[in-house]
């Protein structure tokens, strides 16, 4: 058998070598499955954290619109609101809130508002209103928090621009957030008493 006849061999030998198969397919699925599994965690996180906000201001809502507020003593600030009837409710009420939730980065805005069908001002986080409202008064209770995001590659479009939001994603402070919200807009019982605000 001649040199290069046992060359020939040899190299059909290696192209019908499978041995390093297996690893080179997992080297080619591990990404795209990582991806996957951390764009699940995101978005369950985000579902978990939805719908602990909607809880949380429906259950503090109740608490204005049935005059409980009021007769412990009102609200002094939005963020002794936040504290007292979302964050740490008043038993028998218990936090809905995912324990995740960081509460000084809770924002929170209660107004009044003339009528159902009238335009609600934007929320400016820097300047929160505090009003719980009469009897009667029609009281619209929002909340918002920027939700860190621990995978921002498997976001939709990647990347954003300083400012801009992309794909429920927003630029805080150089980080990006998803701006998570909940509201409830309610008429307040006949408690009695009339609303400072």
């Amino acid at each position: 058998m001649g040199q290069a006849e046992m060359e020939t061999r040899q190299s059909r030998n290696i192209l019908r070598d499978e041995s390093g198969a297996t690893a080179v397919e997992f080297a080619l699925l591990a990404a795209p499955f990582l991806g996957m599994v951390l764009a699940i965690l995101q978005t369950s996180t985000s579902l978990l954290l939805s719908q602990g906000l909607d809880t949380a201001v429906q259950d503090a809502g109740r608490m204005v619109m049935t005059g409980q507020v009021r007769e412990s003593g009102g609200v002094v600030s939005a963020a002794a609101f936040r504290d007292k009837y979302i964050c740490n409710p008043v038993a028998p009420s218990k936090r809905t809130l995912p324990n995740f939730v960081d509460c000084s980065k809770l924002h929170v805005d209660i107004r009044k508002a003339a009528q159902f069908a009238a335009g609600v001002p934007a929320f400016d986080t820097a300047n929160p209103g505090s009003c719980v409202g009469g009897a009667g008064d029609i009281i619209i209770v929002r909340v918002m928090y920027y939700a860190p995001i621990f995978a921002p590659f498997v976001a939709l479009n990647g990347i954003a621009a300083n400012g801009t939001i992309t794909s429920g994603q927003v630029n805080v402070d150089g980080k990006m957030t998803y701006a998570m919200s909940a509201a409830t807009a309610f008429r307040n019982e006949p408690f009695g008493g009339a609303a400072p605000c």
